[in-house]
């Protein structure tokens, strides 16, 4: 009696960093197909697969002499509709702007976010190489949508706030006050940016070695958004700046508005103002 089955797995471009690196790494039920020599047809039905990628599939058969392979094969998934509106603390919407952006899924592997999709608050976000839109949502009562604010519009209501994020390995959480945190994260997987490297240098370049940046998050947003790193964190209404980890402690540099950084380590909050920057200092 020889049995079928398709073997398939995302196309290597689409995986993040940590995923497995076997090409087919998934499989579906096997299916009796006879001991003749006709045709047979084989179907099979998948689920929970990334919206807009690109897959690889092949088919096994195997009986008592053996198993033998057939050819890849590939296919691209259908893109996702667009996702409902995010839910305030429960629910982000993100949406790919430029490079390369990885969300770690359920299952703890990165797959490349390849549209508008809608992710839980608390996902692990790669942006390393790439930048996205993150929106969120607004408490009722907020003087309206930032977003609407921005663009001359007349607020709602407990509307939505956006901003554009990359250059990092950030987790997004939210408040019920609408406040959503960007933290950076350190060791995210194998060869992730880590403070480890910062304990690597010798006496002689340790001048050097301090001022090492590990990540740097570059951000652009409207509304209630903090970013967070190990040493301090930047608070913001509306405007664009960057937040660095480094070996020496976290820099938080403002290029437009004000923002209000407040270091963790003095237990203090300084505003900043276009141009000017704050080292929250490692202790």
């Amino acid at each position: 009696m020889a049995v079928a089955y398709f073997q398939y797995g995302l196309d290597p471009s689409e995986r993040g960093p940590g995923s497995s690196t076997t090409l087919y790494d998934q499989s579906t039920p096997p299916q009796a197909v006879g001991s003749d020599f006709s045709s047979h047809t084989l179907t099979a039905t998948l689920s929970g697969l990334v919206p807009g990628a690109i897959y690889h599939v092949r088919l096994v058969a195997t009986n008592s002499a053996g198993t033998t392979f057939g050819q890849d094969q590939t296919f691209a998934t259908a893109r996702a509709a667009a996702p409902p509106p995010p839910v305030l603390g429960k629910t982000v919407d993100a949406q790919p702007v430029s490079g390369t952006v990885f969300i770690r899924t359920v299952s703890g592997v990165f797959v490349r976010l390849t549209g508008a999709q809608q992710i839980p608050t608390g996902a692990v976000v790669d942006a390393l190489h790439g930048t996205l839109k993150i929106t969120t949502a607004l408490p009722r009562g907020t003087s309206g949508a930032i977003d609407a604010a921005a663009k001359g519009k007349k607020p709602k209501p407990g509307g939505t706030q956006s901003g554009n994020f990359g250059g990092a390995i950030f987790k997004i959480t939210q408040a019920r006050t609408g406040l959503a945190t960007l933290s950076l994260l350190e060791g995210a997987f194998n060869g992730a940016p880590s403070y480890t490297v910062c304990k690597a240098h010798t006496a002689a370049d340790a001048t050097v070695a301090s001022s090492r940046t590990l990540q740097l998050l570059k951000a652009s947003a409207h509304g209630k958004f903090r970013t967070s790193g190990r040493y301090s964190a930047a608070t913001v209404r509306g405007t664009i700046w960057t937040i660095a980890d480094r070996c020496d402690g976290t820099l938080t540099h403002d290029i437009t508005d004000s923002v209000a950084v407040t270091d963790f380590v003095h237990h203090r909050t300084i505003v900043l103002h276009a141009g000017q920057s704050y080292l929250a200092r490692k202790p």
